[in-house]
């Protein structure tokens, strides 16, 4: 994908079911979405996670891991 293509791709584009966007080196990813929470430790510190299809209040979470990339996440549900 080419850069200038990345406006149309969030305002007309079909995602995957799952996946992280917005990379920061040496930090991870700061945004995900899928139906079940990531293990992976390719996550920065404060990341957003979607979960879609979760339970009431259980669809935003938070990786409050002590650091980023590197560690396993620690996510936590916000209410919603």
């Amino acid at each position: 994908m080419a850069l200038h293509n990345f406006q149309d791709l969030l305002q007309n584009g079909s995602l995957e079911s799952s996946g992280a966007a917005l990379y920061v080196p040496a930090k991870g990813c700061l945004i995900g979405w899928g139906t079940a929470l990531p293990t992976t430790t390719v996550w920065a510190k404060g990341a957003v996670f979607i979960k879609i299809d979760g339970e009431a209040d259980a669809n935003l979470y938070i990786n409050e891991a002590g650091d980023g990339e590197g560690t396993s996440p620690s996510w936590v549900a916000i209410s919603t």
